[in-house]
């Protein structure tokens, strides 16, 4: 499959697990693990920040901040990033994902296929990656780990409501 088609798969499947939510069932804790589905989106925005800083690097390798801070410290990124955005409402944190996503999918549709096997640096300490593997494996399932994330959640919250309901009428 085509990377440019991998992505969009990956998007669509994140977007339609939040299809419908309100700003209310995205603040309550517990999406993934401590974690409200706005946070997720908060982290899974700057995930798309990192890959579009990476996708910057690849065509003309120029430093970007966002890439740096993710390579040297992921879980201090991700707090920051969470944090940055802790007031904002869910469909701006959306919008800021969408922006970032479309951005790479440009970048992507002008990048030759040749920069995407060049060796990037990961955090985790497996040193370099090819970046067209890291942009499948690190972000396309990223995404869609989350969005099962969500849904589950959304399920269980869903299959509770419907408990509780039926308790009230019995």
């Amino acid at each position: 499959m085509h990377i440019l088609s991998i992505m969009e798969q990956g998007h669509r499947i994140l977007l339609d697990s939040i299809k419908g939510i309100g700003e209310e069932e995205s603040a309550q804790a517990g999406a993934c693990e401590l974690w409200s589905i706005k946070e997720v989106m908060a982290h899974i925005a700057s995930s798309e920040a990192v890959l579009v800083d990476i996708l910057v690097r690849l065509d003309d390798a120029t430093p970007t901040s966002d890439f740096d801070r993710w390579v040297a410290d992921p879980d201090g990124f991700d707090v920051a990033a969470i944090a940055r955005r802790q007031d904002l409402p869910l469909s701006r944190i959306v919008d800021e994902y969408q922006a970032y996503y479309e951005t790479a999918i440009d970048l992507l549709l002008h990048l030759p296929d040749d920069k995407l096997r060049q060796q990037v640096p990961v955090p985790w300490g497996a040193g370099l990656r090819d970046a067209e593997d890291l942009i499948v494996g690190a972000f396309y399932g990223h995404k869609r780990e989350h969005a099962a994330q969500i849904r589950a959640y959304r399920s269980g919250r869903m299959a509770m409501h419907i408990r509780r309901t039926i308790e009230f009428h019995v």
